[in-house]
């Protein structure tokens, strides 16, 4: 039926809420004087925890100064459209009880159609809505999260309801949502949800043409006896407390089977996501609510498959497709993590590659990480990787033999193996690969990395200790440095700023050592430990004389373009600075933060001048900041105090600026 002959219909339908009798009288009684929910049907009062939940009819008492009313939802499907009727009613509570029964008032309704739509009155006329299912509800107030809206009905989003579950069945018993999410509708969150979600339709071209010839094979049904034991999934994409979820794996012929996630809820088996698999390929596909198979794309993330236990299956099953390695390993994984393991393998072969060479800790740590790509737990130990690479070896940018150190030094389980090959990628390629590099220079240097490891102290103050070393002398100098750096760590006092932190000491060195640019007067070795504090003064002695060296020239260079504001009027004159130190003075004498502003002035960011009397021009009087578009900021004499406060200096202002070409603002505002 389509929608134009159901809002023909829809005159002609004589609609009623039809608790009974009973629960009526019995929830009267219990509403005085009560903010309660209550189960209209068996007469129960269902407190607002949420851990109990109405069979029929979801219902919520308010109270205000001017009413008291129940409120509800109710749904009916009706046959003559097709269609499932959803309505929002109310109960005025302040009718004495001897009325009862009392009258259920329906105070809007929409229907949801067999083809999902929603049919919705606007004024006097019946609409149809095939897109913004949710903007259409009467209750709808303009938020676009579900979670977020306010509704005058539906307050109470999860919890199950039989009614509405009822109604919905002989449409649709089960709906497919977003991602790879399917659900009975038996909430009014599920609901929404699924009139909010937009559909995926069917497309054209060899992919779609694959997944029909796939779908068309038959298949095994999957008995309610083969779901046991699998944990149950709660509020998670179904906000039903029993929904579990499954692995089914079948064979449909020689080299080719079929992977279904499937969710029981109750007394229901919902398939949610097909990967079918062959011995080259695999390509995803699910259902949606026209009950059309359209692809699926398994790059969509791994919280689509992090749930789901795998049920017993033939080994055989898996032969001859890229899963048959997996089907003879697959029960060394955590049951809860199974599913997932599943697409990791398929996403990523390398995963494959490493468990078989003996990196299996790494690859369940892949598999289950919170990281949403596993490539992204293989960099935390291997630094960059080149997945576009097909040899394990070229994919991690390693060896054989640097390959074969790693995998014996996991077995020392008292360290963290983190970051050790990125740090070491870090220092002698600058994160690029390092299988050119010499077995000898590469022992040397992952030795020291687990070392520090095993003391405990910082690995990235050894990273950068290693980088300067190589980058200020050569890399000959920093593995000859290898046994002395050993020893100063394990001297060092882990605590930041403790007199014996010797690593971070010689850190500092080398960054100043950088910044003076002196290597030939300031040598990375050192004859004891205590020497390393005094390189450290020595070297900052002559870094701060240089610093103060730079700022002098900076300024001065500033100073120079100060001269275009220099002008001489009949009683008072514009001058500019030469020297960090008049600022300073100019700051101390009026007594104003001008002083603050030298690193500003160095680094070219604004402009000060000197306004002084022409009989007086080395004592301070007024301070003038020029941005670097030419407007005049502030102009301030002692104290702060302001040029409208000495008599003919805007005067003089004005006739400058306009002698200079200079822009007025307020610059008599403090900034």
């Amino acid at each position: 039926m389509n929608s134009e002959e159901i809002i023909k219909k829809i005159p002609e339908l004589k609609l009623e809420v039809k608790p009974d009798k009973d629960s009526i009288l019995n929830a009267s009684m219990d509403i005085e004087g009560k903010y309660s929910t209550y189960d209209f049907y068996n007469g129960k009062v269902i407190k607002r925890d949420g851990k109990k939940y109405n069979n029929y009819l979801y219902a919520d008492y308010t109270k205000n100064s001017r009413n008291q009313r129940t409120i509800g939802t109710y749904y009916e499907y009706i046959p003559e459209i097709e269609s499932v009727a959803c309505m929002l009613c109310s109960i005025d509570t302040r009718i004495p009880l001897k009325q009862i029964p009392l009258k259920w008032r329906i105070d809007e309704v929409f229907f949801v159609t067999s083809k999902k739509e929603v049919i919705t009155k606007y004024g006097d006329e019946w609409l149809c809505v095939t897109e913004n299912l949710v903007q259409a509800l009467p209750f709808y107030v303009g938020i676009q999260s579900i979670n977020q809206m306010s509704y005058n009905y539906m307050e109470c989003l999860n919890i199950p309801n039989a009614n509405l579950q009822k109604a919905f069945s002989h449409i649709f018993p089960v709906v497919y949502l977003k991602s790879n999410e399917s659900a009975v509708l038996s909430t009014p969150s599920i609901l929404l949800s699924f009139l909010q979600h937009k559909e995926q339709k069917k497309k054209t071209g060899p992919k779609q043409k694959l997944i029909d010839e796939y779908v068309a094979l038959p298949l095994e049904d999957i008995n309610m006896s083969e779901l046991k034991g699998a944990k149950a999934s709660r509020d998670r994409r179904t906000s039903y407390e029993s929904a579990e979820t499954y692995v089914k794996i079948s064979k449909l012929k020689e080299g080719l089977c079929c992977l279904r996630w499937v969710t029981k809820q109750d007394k229901t088996i919902i398939e949610n996501l097909r990967i079918y698999v062959d011995g080259k390929n695999f390509i995803g596909c699910k259902k949606n609510n026209a009950g059309e198979y359209v692809q699926f794309r398994l790059s969509s993330g791994k919280d689509n498959f992090d749930s789901g236990k795998i049920i017993p299956f033939e080994k055989d099953i898996l032969n001859g497709t890229v899963l048959q390695y997996f089907s003879s390993i697959f029960t060394e994984f955590e049951e809860k993590y199974q599913s997932m393991y599943i697409w990791a393998f398929l996403q990523y072969p390398i995963l494959e590659q490493l468990y078989k060479l003996g990196l299996k800790d790494i690859v369940k740590e892949c598999g289950k990480s919170w990281r949403g790509n596993p490539l992204d737990t293989l960099s935390s130990y291997f630094g960059s990787i080149n997945s576009k690479e097909k040899n394990v070896y070229k994919i991690l940018g390693i060896n054989k033999h640097q390959f074969e150190v790693v995998v014996k030094s996991l077995s020392d389980k008292s360290i963290s193996h983190h970051n050790s090959i990125s740090l070491i990628k870090g220092v002698l390629t600058d994160n690029g690969p390092i299988d050119s590099i010499d077995n000898k220079t590469f022992d040397i240097i992952y030795e020291l990395v687990l070392d520090v490891k095993k003391m405990n102290k910082s690995e990235y103050t050894l990273t950068n200790i290693l980088n300067l070393l190589s980058k200020l002398y050569s890399t000959k100098t920093m593995l000859n440095m290898v046994p002395d750096i050993k020893d100063m760590f394990l001297n060092t006092n882990s605590r930041l700023f403790s007199g014996d932190n010797y690593a971070n000491t010689y850190y500092d060195y080398l960054t100043m050592v950088e910044k003076v640019g002196d290597t030939k007067h300031f040598r990375p070795n050192f004859d004891s430990l205590e020497d390393i504090k005094d390189m450290h003064l020595a070297v900052c002695s002559v870094y701060n004389l240089k610093r103060e060296a730079y700022k002098l020239e900076a300024f001065q260079k500033q100073s120079d373009k100060w001269k275009k504001f220099v002008y001489e009027g009949e009683e008072l004159s514009v001058i500019a600075p030469e020297h960090p130190g008049e600022v300073a003075n100019e700051g101390i004498v009026l007594h104003h933060c001008v002083k603050s502003y030298i690193d500003r002035i160095i680094s070219g960011s604004t402009n000060i001048v000197f306004i002084r009397k022409n009989n007086e021009l080395t004592k301070p009087f007024f301070t003038v900041e020029i941005s670097n578009s030419g407007t005049i900021e502030q102009v301030h004499g002692f104290g702060n105090r302001n040029a409208d406060t000495e008599p003919g200096l805007e005067e003089f202002i004005k006739e400058w600026s306009k002698e200079k070409k200079l822009k007025l603002t307020n610059f008599n505002k403090i900034r």
